[in-house]
């Protein structure tokens, strides 16, 4: 078995090709194959966040709530912080009973730019439901 440190680089049109692929699959429902794929991408470019958002989407819909959050937050910790992203994370965390870290993904959310005002209100809403 070859370990991380041994794969060789991959060019990013390689690397683009696979996330390619791994969408296909998911859009397909074909979770099975995109789950492979993505985990490969993961090995292949551990710092790329796409592939751990991927896992997570994948993850969320097996109902696998533990890989979901784990998921989620090592996208989030490798900068994809959109507000949907934290908003996911924050659903996963908050399945797992997690509810502290739940709030942090929801509190970022809500900071994010890029979801409307009537989306962040349901949110701190909902959050204000889980104290």
């Amino acid at each position: 078995m070859t370990s991380t440190s041994q794969l060789p680089a991959a060019s990013d049109a390689a690397l683009a090709g696979l996330e390619q692929q791994a969408w296909r699959g998911f859009q397909r429902g074909d979770l099975c194959t995109a789950a492979l794929v993505a985990e490969r991408l993961t090995r292949l470019a551990p710092g790329r966040a796409w592939s751990f958002y991927l896992l997570a989407e994948i993850a969320t819909r097996r109902a696998q709530w533990a890989a979901a959050s784990a998921h989620f937050a090592r996208c989030v910790e490798l900068g994809r912080q959109d507000g949907e992203t934290c908003v996911r994370a924050g659903e996963a965390h908050w399945r797992v009973g997690d509810v502290a870290a739940a709030t942090r993904f929801f509190e970022m959310a809500c900071r994010a730019d890029d979801l409307p005002g009537a989306r962040k209100a349901l949110i701190r809403r909902a959050m204000a439901q889980m104290k």
